[in-house]
């Protein structure tokens, strides 16, 4: 794992990050996570209201600080012993790089990455190389590379401006062009 690539779901209890949640959902703007205030008896909703003060598994770490912009701005207009009193968790010694201190909730096929990858593997027919629209979709490739291969042959016999040799690679390329990449590798599972 990359090391700014977060490796697990966490919420963050001191500090704040920006991270990138592109890989989980697709937006491009980069998302600014918080600390999570202490409230007792409330049940924490990850995918919910509590969603801006977690940070997710596969999702890129862009920035992260001790202290968010409120804990800094309390301990701006105070002593020493306020400062520590506006940090959640106070008796919790300093990041050593000075990053945010978050708690791990889940991990694994657990974690928010984990459950995309199971809901894309598991919701997904196998391909095989037997199935009836397999076949349909490989003719229907085959007869739309023989109509352009023809195409090509017979408008470069009558310009002649190119060799018999040259336009039979040409028709060659056009029919292995059509092929999917990655038909063979489906087809061998």
């Amino acid at each position: 794992i990359a090391p700014d690539i977060v490796p697990c779901d966490c919420v963050i209890i001191r500090g704040e990050a920006i991270a990138s949640e592109a890989s989980l959902t697709g937006e491009s703007a980069p998302q600014m996570k918080d600390a999570l205030a202490r409230e007792d008896g409330r049940q924490l909703d990850l995918q919910g209201v509590d969603r801006v003060h977690c940070l997710f598994s596969g999702t890129r770490l862009l920035r992260a600080s001790e202290g968010s912009k409120a804990q800094r701005k309390a301990g701006a207009n105070s002593g020493t012993a306020e400062i520590a009193e506006a940090m959640a968790c106070p008796q919790v010694p300093k990041t050593p790089e000075g990053g945010c201190l978050c708690y791990v909730v889940r991990t694994g096929f657990a974690s928010s990455q984990g459950q995309l990858l199971q809901m894309i593997e598991f919701s997904q027919e196998k391909v095989s190389g037997d199935t009836k629209e397999v076949m349909i979709a490989l003719l229907i490739l085959l007869a739309f590379a023989l109509a352009a291969a023809g195409y090509v042959l017979k408008i470069g016999l009558e310009k002649g401006e190119k060799t018999p040799h040259e336009l039979l690679l040409k028709c060659v390329i056009i029919m292995t062009a059509v092929v999917p990449r990655q038909l063979p590798l489906q087809m061998a599972v």
